[in-house]
């Protein structure tokens, strides 16, 4: 086996990221069309073991991604039977790469393979101040300030915090944002507001979204960031289809492609079967055409909430 490493800690944000930065690397390196297999902790060992061990005929390299093995106790026994056998056939073009989303150091289970490994990465759990130096790293166009709030608003949680950083850096656009985008955008607890607007909306429950938006305008919510956050589970749409057209059904299995949290992966996959792949592409398109004509002033903020909702409704 070329390489066998393993990325795992209780900070499952830098995790993720390391996993992300890991994969982008050896693809570049192998080049960018090897193959990526992904496994998850309730894989087929024959699969995995054809993935770790399996000769090809053209022995072509191929980078196989094993996430949250160590809990299955078949699987890592399974693991460590195929790297020695690539071991032992002189293999040098396979890199297995291991992601836990908790600490295995102390592991009984997984203690061969951290022996084993070529490269290993424990991402420890961080203080507050170095999350939000962290996030302030990722978003340079936002101030030390903003990210603490939107940090202290998402309850410490970095994952959710580097998400709704992304998306106010989006609504901002080059200015300087403010605390008043965060109300905006209903960012951290505020945000439990929209969701039953939200479900809804994507549910096709025409007469309960038009009076939840009636009472988010009574309530004097702006319709900017009720647009936006609409947008943005249009966009968790698109990922979660995208994965199911890929024949990636399972909830869990979604969650760690696209680094959607479970819960939220499951409730937009029963979402995602009233809308085809150009049905959501036909929907962006009304998003950037109504917020175009927000910006400019060529129509009410209301209207192109109302319009855009309709849009999703129908």
């Amino acid at each position: 086996m070329r390489m066998l490493i393993i990325v795992h800690g209780n900070n499952d944000f830098q995790a993720r990221m390391t996993l992300r930065a890991l994969v982008a690397e050896y693809r570049q390196r192998l080049g960018e069309r090897v193959p990526v297999a992904r496994f998850f902790d309730d894989a087929s060992p024959r699969e995995l073991r054809e993935a770790l061990g399996g000769v090809s005929l053209f022995a072509e390299a191929r980078l196989v991604v094993l996430e949250r093995l160590s809990q299955n106790k078949a699987l890592c026994e399974e693991t460590l039977a195929a790297s020695a056998t690539l071991q032992v056939a002189g293999r040098k073009d396979v890199i297995a790469l291991f992601f836990e989303q908790a600490s295995v150091a102390g592991s009984k289970m997984f203690a061969p393979l951290l022996k084993r490994a070529d490269k290993v990465y424990e991402c420890k759990e961080a203080t507050p101040a170095q999350k939000a130096m962290r996030l302030a790293e990722l978003q340079p166009a936002l101030s030390a300030a903003i990210v603490r709030e939107v940090l202290r608003r998402c309850g410490a949680d970095m994952w959710r915090s580097h998400q709704e950083l992304s998306k106010l850096a989006l609504y901002a656009r080059g200015r300087t944002a403010t605390l008043a985008d965060l109300d905006t955008l209903s960012i951290g607890s505020e945000e439990a507001k929209i969701f039953p607007t939200l479900d809804a909306l994507f549910a096709g429950n025409a007469d309960t979204a038009f009076k939840q938006l009636q009472l988010h305008w009574q309530h004097g919510e702006q319709p900017l960031g009720v647009f936006a956050l609409i947008e943005r589970q249009l966009k968790l749409l698109a990922l979660v289809k995208e994965q199911h057209e890929a024949g990636v059904t399972a909830s869990a299995a979604i969650a760690q492609k696209t680094g959607i949290a479970p819960f939220v992966a499951g409730k937009t996959s029963r979402m995602a079967a009233r809308y085809s792949m150009p049905k959501i592409k036909e929907l962006y398109q009304r998003v950037e055409s109504l917020d175009r004509k927000t910006k400019t002033g060529a129509m009410n903020p209301y209207l192109a909430c109302e319009l855009l909702a309709s849009a999703v409704v129908a």
